[in-house]
């Protein structure tokens, strides 16, 4: 394995704003081994002409590969299969790196080797104005300091390259969560990654000195997309919660289910009913009132889960089996 940092910038569409996060990498302060791959993911003609043409500028070390399995997680694992150097940096078509940030990681992998991940800190940049609830929820935006002992952010991570390979290449661990494909809101490929490291007994650090622009999209600033954002976040709890469980657990063992599942008719049909009534509750907010979309919010959350349980049913004990076998493998390493 080769001293340096291999940026994997993956892309779907990303278009014009692509012009300065390529930018924003080549003006890098770091004096080491830096490549970047531009990873696209099925983008448009147009957007991929906006790469060649940017990738031709550079001058840095760069090139663009294609992942044709539509998925963000799909796109960060090619690019860190075609990624040359030890330290592998994870960069979204949405994200503007601070000056620092590439040496700043590199720095902390070369002074801790006990260190598998590393991230900086979120800055909203709006495309408009900032929605009035936005300071309460940014996090759920990837913006703001990390949560340094749960989960950091998959945009801007440094990730110790052999460790992910070793771990994707264990025939007995899979992924549960691939993230979200399409139109579903359904989230937790980054939170997965976090606990396998953190299950292999490696350290996940997130660090203040650095940060990154997030661009905040006017579509996403709104109400609507902050209820769908919370709803799979409900929908992905089912499947991190089993993971909390076992590292949270002093036997290390994953609690059998309860009544989440396996589902029975009876149970089906109270959800069903409750799944209508939280349909109508909610998104009731009483004007730029931060409890009622608190109120609203856990509904949201809470439909999610009891969707997602009533969607897998009788496979929830087989998802649960995977998990336990993911944390077993992990922790016996």
């Amino acid at each position: 394995m080769v001293n340096g940092v291999s940026v994997v910038v993956s892309t779907y569409n990303g278009g014009s704003q692509l012009v300065e996060v390529l930018s924003c990498i080549e003006h890098q302060v770091f004096t080491g081994n830096l490549e970047l791959i531009v990873v696209d993911n099925n983008s448009s003609p147009e957007t991929a002409k906006i790469i060649e043409i940017e990738i031709n500028k550079l001058t840095i070390s760069a090139r663009r590969v294609k992942e044709k399995k539509q998925g963000l997680l799909f796109a960060r694992i090619k690019g860190l299969y075609e990624a040359r150097y030890d330290v592998v940096l994870m960069v979204d078509d949405d994200n503007f790196l601070s000056k620092n940030y590439v040496a700043e990681v590199f720095q902390a992998f070369q002074k801790d080797d006990t260190l598998g991940l590393v991230g900086g800190v979120g800055i909203a940049r709006f495309e408009t104005e900032k929605p009035w609830w936005f300071d309460h929820y940014q996090s759920s935006f990837a913006v703001g300091p990390q949560l340094k002992y749960h989960s950091l952010y998959g945009a801007g991570l440094g990730i110790r390259k052999n460790v992910y390979l070793s771990i994707l290449e264990n025939p007995n661990i899979e992924h549960v969560l691939v993230g979200r494909t399409g139109k579903t809101l359904l989230s937790g490929e980054d939170s997965e990654i976090n606990f396998w490291f953190k299950l292999s007994g490696w350290k996940v650090r997130a660090l203040d000195s650095i940060s990154f622009e997030h661009l905040m999209k006017e579509d996403r600033m709104n109400l609507e997309f902050l209820h769908r954002l919370y709803h799979g976040f409900g929908m992905t709890r089912v499947f991190t919660r089993p993971y909390l469980d076992y590292l949270s657990n002093k036997a290390n063992v994953i609690p059998p289910p309860s009544i989440l599942g396996p589902l029975h008719i009876k149970r089906l049909s109270y959800l069903e009913h409750t799944l209508q009534n939280l349909k109508r509750e909610e998104n009731t907010i009483d004007g730029q009132d931060l409890n009622s979309l608190s109120k609203s919010l856990k509904l949201s959350n809470l439909y999610g889960e009891i969707e997602m349980i009533q969607k897998i049913n009788w496979s929830y004990r087989k998802t649960l089996l995977t998990i336990q076998k993911n944390c077993l493998a992990l922790h016996n390493v």
